[in-house]
Order: structure tokens, then C-alpha cells, then sequence
């Protein structure tokens, strides 16, 4: 049995960018972010925000979640300020409902910078 479409939960895509001295490993950035959510919301409010990583280049990525849960997420990216015991800042870039818009927007940054 399928879900219709005005009972499924609406998702966003947050285009995010982390600044640091070296670049960092994948793993360790997820397990940060995660952390990060865990640590400021609980495991409920990790479990509500239902975290999808989809891409990742470089220092860069795009998450999933859930539209009600983006602000808090932007929060908690916001507090993360040591990932393998290096100083970072985590921007968070673009927030869109189509992944489509969120892929362009992570591959604009990217050529901006080059």
C-alpha cells in the first residue's frame, strides 16, 4: 500500500559548507553532524529530523531532513566547532526543496571557488 502524497512528510535539502585548514574525512564529518544534532536535541529529536547525507565532495555536502526540522538542523550545524581536533565553521549555504536546486547550488559554490 502506497502513501499519498498529503500524508507523506515534505523534505528539504541543506546545502552545507565546512571551512577548515585541511580537508576533512567523510566519516568523520557524517558522525560530527550527527553527534552535533544528537548532542543538542536528543535521540528523539535526531529521530524526528529523519538525516539524510546524499552528496559529499570535498568539504561539502547536502543533507536531507525533514521541513519542519531544517531550523533546528541549521542550529545544530551552527554549534559545531571542532571536528578531528581541528578549528571548523559550518555554513550552511542554501536550503531547498528540490535536490535538483540544492545539487546546482552545491556545484555554484564550487565553481565559484575555483
Amino acid at each position: 500500500m502506497q502513501i499519498k502524497a498529503t500524508q507523506r512528510e515534505n523534505q528539504r535539502y541543506l546545502v552545507y559548507d565546512i571551512l577548515s585548514e585541511q580537508p576533512l574525512p567523510l566519516a568523520t564529518m557524517i558522525t560530527t553532524i550527527q553527534a552535533a544534532v544528537k548532542d543538542y536535541f536528543g535521540i528523539q529529536g535526531l529521530a524526528k529530523a529523519n538525516i539524510h547525507f546524499m552528496t559529499q565532495e570535498k568539504n561539502r555536502g547536502i543533507i536531507q531532513t525533514n521541513a519542519k526540522n531544517v531550523n533546528e538542523l541549521r542550529t545544530a550545524l551552527a554549534f559545531v566547532k571542532h571536528i578531528n581536533q581541528q578549528n571548523v565553521i559550518v555554513r550552511t549555504i542554501n536550503v531547498s526543496g528540490m535536490y535538483k536546486k540544492a545539487e546546482t547550488a552545491m556545484k555554484n559554490i564550487l565553481t565559484k571557488e575555483e
